[in-house]
């Protein structure tokens, strides 16, 4: 009985089978996730009215997701849906706790009244007349005053003014 190369000895292909699939569903997501919509620019040269929107009418519907839950759905994507990261803000500014000063004292967590000045209008009184700088408050009026006596000027465009001087009847 010597030992032959021939001969191969196959074991634990259930646990091999398994740990490959257990790979593999690292690569899947748990359930279809809300996909971003990117618009894409609108060339605006050589357009008539390139102030419009251009683009064509989107005839497809939206596919409606469900909402992506991080702490039940599993993502091996690099970033997940934005609605997600949104309504988690407030979480997060609480874990880096953010919202309370670093401060050990009572003055941590002062709420002014609604009767200080935070609250209330304190600024510039109106208009009161002052004497001692009354200059300040004049207001001067100028006579009417036109510059083309003889009314040369009656185009706003292609308004040639020295032809129209030289046409004028003395």
């Amino acid at each position: 009985m010597g030992t032959n190369i021939q001969d191969v000895y196959i074991c634990q292909q259930e646990r091999t089978t398994e740990l490959s699939r257990r790979n593999y569903q690292r690569n899947l997501a748990t359930s279809q996730m809300t996909p971003k919509y990117f618009s894409r620019a609108v060339s605006n040269r050589r357009v008539v009215m390139p102030m419009t929107d251009i683009r064509k009418k989107n005839n497809v519907v939206k596919g409606k997701f469900d909402k992506y839950v991080m702490e039940e759905d599993f993502n091996p994507g690099k970033g997940g849906p934005y609605q997600a990261y949104s309504d988690n803000v407030d979480k997060e500014s609480a874990l880096f706790n953010r919202f309370t000063t670093l401060q050990k004292c009572p003055q941590n967590s002062f709420i002014p009244s609604t009767t200080s000045d935070l609250y209330n209008l304190m600024g510039p009184s109106p208009n009161v007349a002052n004497t001692q700088f009354s200059l300040l408050q004049h207001v001067d009026t100028h006579p009417k005053f036109n510059p083309d006596s003889c009314g040369t000027e009656t185009e706003l465009f292609f308004n040639h003014t020295r032809q129209q001087m030289k046409n004028i009847k003395i």
